[in-house]
């Protein structure tokens, strides 16, 4: 009796303490595909963070096991019982695995990822918004795979002969850490349930004057009563569910794109400035090519939409859902003509200043070497790539701290641009970085075509040896350039939010371009340039004008205006409410496109057909997902709305709507964004249990392949009789424990 009492509980509090500590990451994870894949999924995530996740390493495991094994040990009371019961619970929580990837390979038959005709990539659904490559890095399982596997994925395909070895490593670096944090767990239990069996033993001898009395009240008809109870219970079970010479040059551009972006950049280059106290001289720069760190947001947006060349129709290229692991913040260490070993340990010296001096932890993602060839003949190019977890919010001030703001001039603007919110809060995407390049090597062995088409090289990058600090930022809007539809300003002062801006005193070179591009011009890019450098070759269709040091350009300068063909700003808005749900319960997702330019656009067709794409069988549709206008006014808006019922637990990303309209004869197109909802997973004992039916189910239909029918009569047959036995046995243990014998 107490092994099927220990058993059951065991491995139902085993696998809900596993789904209640389960690591944020593999939450997310589970989060992300169980809508596709069925709970089986979350099922499959938390057995293996249970069998296979390293207890030393992840305190919440190893609280886990050693629970469960005391536990276990307590019940039972007997060291030989206790520890192969311990083992079967762990071996049981294994095979949830094994029947939790087979309901996943049946659903997803079912569904078309496997077979002729699936599209796995396409089908995957979008990540979950905050789930970086920086959280696989840290996950269980996950990310000392990722590590292992990284250096393989790097070095390419293996030739034949070295398969080999190739195979042998694999097995040493990925399998052989798996199969020890599996007999780590394996040990722990055991070792807990001894424990628990002698805290067990303690605790019986304080018990048994209360078990006699028990005993001898429930003597007599009390034991056909706890048959009858066993029995019950049974069938209603189911149905719950720098270096050099000193140098600075201020670089600040502002560019508008053809479709209307706006974009502004800014470029500093200072020898006296200190990157987490990195000797330019010291043997971590020896080599170095460039050495930068990059923190972002919006800019993944960006690179979609562009991808997306402004709709699905048009084209353009798919982006993949792959993009959305981007780190916020990653460090890239370039190093040229230097052996891995030496560019690994100075990268990893640089990679801690870094660390050091941004308050953040940088994690080593990948190390690559390539052969390449370069102006200067071939080379061997050597890079290391870092990532972290901090984002915009937590680092934008040590950024604007690089910026050397004390020099006066475009530095000091920016900064306090970004301070005053022009950037980090008016701006659909922010890029920062700092770090350090070598000027000259970039030029001597790169080529950078259109920097020299423009003539802008010699302005932007001095030509200075070894190492220089080099800081800044990019930033971006949607509509940069909103105006008349005609005619457009392209404004620095309003993009910063300045009435005008100074070039520094101090700096050898201070530069400010205004660059358009645009095809309905005869140069593709063409503007202004602000430049304290006399030019003997002034850039090509660029207006140049040379300044003194110092010089304040008031805000009327800081514009450009051009003629385009540019159509009305249209916005499509998704929205879903509620965002957090049960499995059954409806939500409303509203589309609604607007016209926020000043001229009407005409057939205007919005389409959000796709919106349960990744989710063919855990989505219900209700309502209309598409409709057409003749057209929409300056100002106005028109919606759709219709209702989804979501049949699985997990994150659901629905793709973004698209509209299309015309204007001017030609055809346009307008993308929303995607949107989330959650649905709350079940709990774990519903988890359970629903796979156990899901599992006696796929036995019924396996039985009724093989005799030709009567599969689920047989089942039940089997299974009655199985709950029988086991009644039967423990209705003996009953008997025996009411008679006094000592081993029930």
């Amino acid at each position: 009796m107490r092994k099927l009492l220990a058993y059951p509980l065991c491995v139902l509090s085993a696998f809900t303490l596993g789904y209640l500590l389960l690591h944020p990451t593999l939450r997310i994870i589970a989060d992300w595909l169980s809508p596709l894949l069925g709970s089986s999924f979350l099922t499959l995530i938390v057995s293996a963070y249970l069998t296979f996740g390293d207890p030393l390493a992840y305190r919440g495991l190893l609280f886990i096991w050693v629970l469960s094994g005391i536990l276990c040990g307590v019940i039972i009371r007997r060291r030989l019982g206790g520890v192969s019961t311990a083992l079967g619970i762990y071996s049981t929580i294994s095979a949830f695995m094994g029947l939790s990837l087979y309901n996943i390979i049946q659903r997803a038959r079912e569904i078309g990822l496997i077979g002729d005709g699936g599209d796995l990539l396409t089908m995957i659904p979008p990540l979950p918004r905050g789930l970086t490559i920086v959280h696989l890095m840290e996950a269980p399982i996950i990310g000392p795979l990722i590590e292992r596997l990284t250096p393989f994925m790097a070095g390419g395909m293996p030739l034949m002969e070295s398969m080999r070895e190739l195979l042998s490593t694999l097995i040493t670096n990925i399998l052989t850490p798996i199969l020890i944090a599996s007999a780590e767990n394996m040990v722990i239990v055991a070792v807990s349930t001894l424990i628990g069996v002698e805290v067990g033993r303690l605790l019986e001898k304080f018990f048994t004057p209360l078990s006699e009395g028990l005993r001898d009240r429930l003597k007599g008809g009390a034991s056909a009563a706890a048959l009858i109870l066993l029995l019950t219970a049974a069938f209603l079970s189911p149905m719950i569910q720098a270096q050099g010479e000193e140098v600075y040059v201020e670089n600040l551009i502002a560019l508008a794109d053809d479709v209307g972006r706006g974009y502004t950049a800014a470029l500093f280059l200072d020898s006296e400035l200190s990157i987490g106290d990195i000797n330019l001289k010291g043997l971590e720069a020896e080599g170095l090519l460039a050495s930068v760190v990059i923190t972002h947001e919006g800019f993944i947006d960006l690179l979609k939409e562009v991808m997306r060349g402004g709709g699905m129709e048009l084209g353009g290229e798919a982006s993949s859902p792959l993009m959305e692991l981007a780190p916020p913040t990653l460090l890239l260490n370039i190093y040229l003509d230097t052996p891995m070993e030496v560019a690994e340990e100075r990268s990893s010296s640089i990679a801690s200043a870094l660390s050091k001096q941004l308050d953040i932890q940088l994690h080593r993602l990948l190390s690559i070497e390539r052969e390449i060839n370069t102006t200067e003949g071939p080379g061997r190019i050597y890079l290391g790539v870092y990532t972290s977890s901090a984002g915009v919010d937590k680092l934008a001030d040590e950024y604007l701290s690089l910026i050397p703001s004390n020099r006066g001039g475009l530095a000091e603007a920016v900064v306090e641009a970004y301070k005053a919110g022009r950037l980090g809060e008016s701006a659909d995407g922010v890029l920062l970085y700092a770090g350090i390049i070598n000027p000259l090597t970039l030029i001597q062995y790169f080529p950078m075509e259109q920097l020299e088409t423009l003539n802008l090289t010699d302005l932007i990058l001095p030509k200075v040896e070894g190492g220089i600090g080099v800081s800044g930022f990019v930033g971006y809007w949607k509509r940069g350039v909103h105006s008349p539809p005609d005619r457009h300003t392209l404004s620095l002062s309003g993009l910063l939010g300045v009435e005008g801006v100074s070039f520094s005193p101090d700096a050898d070179v201070s530069n400010l371009l205004l660059l358009i591009m645009n095809t309905t011009i005869g140069a593709p890019i063409y503007g202004k340039l602000y430049t304290t450098l006399p030019l003997e070759k002034p850039p090509a269709g660029m207006v140049v004008e040379t300044l003194p040091q110092g010089t304040s350009i008031p805000a009327s300068a800081l514009s450009a205006t051009f003629e385009a063909s540019l159509p009305p700003e249209i916005m499509v808005i998704k929205t879903v409410s509620p965002t957090v749900v049960d499995q059954g319960e409806e939500v409303t997702i509203t589309v609604t496109i607007e016209n926020l330019g000043e001229e009407s656009v005409e057939a205007v067709y919005l389409n959000d057909s796709q919106t349960a794409y990744h989710y063919p069988l855990s989505l219900e549709i209700s309502g209309s997902t598409a409709e057409g206008w003749e057209g929409i006014e300056p100002g106005g808006s028109r919606s759709i709305t219709y209702r989804l019922t979501p049949r699985a637990g997990g994150i659901y990303t629905l793709s973004p709507a698209i509209a299309s309209y015309r204007w001017r004869g030609e055809t346009y197109f307008a993308v929303s964004e995607s949107v989330e909802f959650r649905v709350r997973q079940p709990p774990p004992h519903a988890i359970v249990i629903g796979m156990l039916i899901g599992l006696w189910m796929d036995a019924a239909r396996l039985l009724d392949a093989l005799i030709g029918g009567w599969g689920i009569e047989v089942m039940q047959l089997i299974t009655i009789a199985v709950i029988i036995l086991l009644a039967v046995q423990e209705f003996r243990n009953i008997r025996r424990w009411l008679r006094g014998s000592s081993r029930p």
